[in-house]
Formats: structure tokens, C-alpha cells, sequence
């Protein structure tokens, strides 16, 4: 699977497992915390241990504070799943 299916692939997964709504319109680069711009996921602090829990759960990887960056949106969580999965694989 190439990155590009990957963070779509992840995308689904977040909007159906956090039963996100009127999502749709949103892509891989927009914020999924709520912030100041109009365009959002609007997650919040329980969302974010969702999130960690479902990473964990589906890709077998451990998001540490160290890496909160990557929860800034869909396409740098999944560049950070990846990455974190090829370090498993070569470790």
C-alpha cells in the first residue's frame, strides 16, 4: 500500500471509529484538533486517547509525548505510523 492509500485508508478508519460527522469536506492536511481555523476534525483531549488507543489497536504502534506533533492531521499521523512501523520492522 503506497503512502497516498495509507492516509486515506487512516482517514476512514478516524471518521468511523470516533463516529465522526460532517467530516467529509475536511482532508489530510486539516487540523484534527479544534483550532482557530474554520476547517477542523474538532477532536478533543478524550479524542486524543481515542486516537492513540485505535493506533495501538490497529497498527501495533506507541505514540509517546515525543510524538504529539503528529496529531496535528490525518497525513502527519500517518507519516508517523509509517514511520514508526518501519523501525519496528528493521529493529
Amino acid at each position: 500500500m503506497n503512502m497516498y492509500e495509507f492516509e486515506y485508508k487512516l482517514r476512514e478508519l478516524i471518521i468511523n471509529e470516533l463516529e465522526l460527522e460532517d467530516v467529509n469536506h475536511l482532508g489530510l492536511d486539516d487540523p484534527l484538533f479544534e483550532t482557530d481555523e474554520a476547517d477542523n476534525y474538532a477532536l478533543d483531549s478524550v479524542d486524543a486517547v481515542e486516537l492513540a488507543v485505535l493506533v495501538k489497536r490497529n497498527y501495533n504502534i506507541e505514540l509517546s509525548e515525543e510524538d504529539s506533533g503528529a496529531f496535528a492531521s490525518i497525513r502527519l499521523l500517518a507519516a508517523k505510523v509509517m514511520e514508526k512501523q518501519t523501525i519496528n520492522v528493521n529493529s
